[in-house]
């Protein structure tokens, strides 16, 4: 996550969990970040824009979509000796 006006960049390799699922990243400064969740074999998403206010609480759901992948069934038919 980065604040965008400074381009400082915070890495939160172990966020905090709650009991639903949700991580928490707390004590950051108010702002508007640039938010994004990477993962191995995903694309990188990003969120941007993200408005942070004094005790405000903020939600960011991602979508991961996988990379880099793709789904090929390649069928070929032809005739047999006998059938000729």
């Amino acid at each position: 996550m980065r604040p965008p006006k400074t381009f400082q960049k915070r890495r939160v390799l172990d966020p905090s969990w709650t009991l639903n699922g949700e991580y928490v990243v707390p004590l950051l400064p108010i702002g508007h970040y640039d938010v994004s969740a990477e993962a191995p074999g995903f694309k990188t998403s990003l969120e941007t824009g993200i408005e942070l206010n004094v005790n405000g609480r903020r939600a960011v759901n991602f979508i991961l979509q996988i990379h880099g992948r793709s789904d090929e069934i390649k069928v070929e038919a032809g005739l047999s000796g006998r059938f000729r």
